[in-house]
């Protein structure tokens, strides 16, 4: 072991302390449930729901696992009851994953423009851009899963430990079909939220500055830009003790009423490399990222990209083999549906 027993056997006595003080925290009868389970891991839910209606534990008897004052759902009640109500990601989130085709977008892991922006050393913008129908919802949202894979693989090295950098990503969908996304003061309130969830940290900073100014006044409601700057450009400013990364991707920039779109362009020319950690990805229509004229932007074509690694074929493939209306065509009759589907999307998803 070259000399790392103690420190092993060091760690195992940390280990079995915080197993004792859990365990002194949670109710008896809880307790008695957990320690008589031997199922298999991925059974357990079942098993210990089960194991409590078997019981019949009131809710009084689990009240001591869930903490009196969770920060984070102070963080929600405050945010939603000065904006109006807090709005959730998670329909566009679940509709677009339903939807989504393994594989396509996985040239991004390769793009260099896309690294660029991802190492944060040049500038803090990607802009994604593609008129109505590329696909750029898909591709946020692939982008959304891929850093959360990449952060989850960074927190297992030796550097991240070392840096203790804390990385957070949070996404959100100005979707044209659902009205209450097009605000953007209810965007920075999830993005807010998200990246609370992710870093404890920044979350009980979080909980206590709303705490104050939510008893100053409750009637008022902030504005987006007032939001930004006091819970995240603040917040994750770089100092010599903290070093945090956060990753926001915002798709569809180009639903957003003029005045958001002014007042989300003056925040954004307020980021800087060297003073913040927040890296912002955006997708909208050519058009309207010309307009941003964002300084030393890293920019991907979308459509250019998709047809250029053949993900319109992907998707086609997917679909048909997915088929059960198709499974019983010849082979030759699916050639021909594939290339006449190939002809007709014109580089539409």
């Amino acid at each position: 072991m070259n000399g790392r027993n103690e420190k092993i056997l060091k760690k195992c006595e940390e280990v079995t302390t915080a197993i004792l003080k859990f365990r002194a925290t949670v109710p008896l009868k809880v307790l008695s449930v957990v320690e008589h389970m031997d199922k298999k891991l991925e059974d357990f839910p079942d098993t210990f729901i089960k194991a409590l209606q078997d019981m019949n534990l009131k809710p009084s008897d689990l009240r001591l696992l869930t903490p009196k004052n969770n920060p984070l759902d102070e963080i929600k009640k405050m945010l939603g009851s000065r904006t109006g109500g807090m709005v959730s990601i998670e329909p566009n989130i679940n509709l677009i994953a339903s939807h989504y085709v393994p594989g396509t977008f996985s040239w991004l892991e390769d793009h260099t423009e896309y690294h660029k922006w991802f190492q944060g050393q040049t500038t803090p913008f990607l802009c994604v851009s593609g008129v109505q129908g590329t696909g750029k919802s898909y591709f946020a949202y692939h982008c959304h899963q891929m850093i959360q894979e990449t952060t989850r693989h960074r927190r297992l090295t030796a550097d991240v430990i070392k840096t203790r950098q804390a990385v957070s990503v949070a996404c959100w969908f100005f979707d044209s079909g659902r009205p209450e996304t097009q605000s953007l003061q209810s965007a920075v309130s999830s993005l807010i939220v998200q990246i609370a969830t992710q870093d404890t940290k920044f979350r009980d900073a979080i909980a206590k500055d709303i705490s104050k100014t939510g008893r100053a006044d409750k009637s008022r409601k902030p504005e987006a830009a007032e939001l930004w700057r006091a819970f995240l450009y603040t917040k994750l400013e770089r100092t010599t003790e903290t070093s945090r990364l956060v990753y926001i991707l915002l798709d569809g920039v180009d639903s957003l009423d003029e005045i958001d779109s002014q007042t989300l362009l003056g925040l954004l020319r307020d980021l800087n490399c060297d003073k913040t950690g927040i890296q912002v990805m955006m997708t909208g229509h050519p058009d309207k990222l010309k307009e941003m004229k964002l300084q030393l932007s890293c920019n991907i074509d979308l459509p250019e990209e998709t047809m250029k690694h053949r993900d319109l074929e992907k998707i086609i493939d997917y679909r048909i083999n997915k088929s059960e209306n198709l499974s019983g065509f010849t082979l030759e009759n699916l050639e021909t549906i594939r290339k006449s589907l190939g002809l007709k999307s014109k580089g539409m998803f």
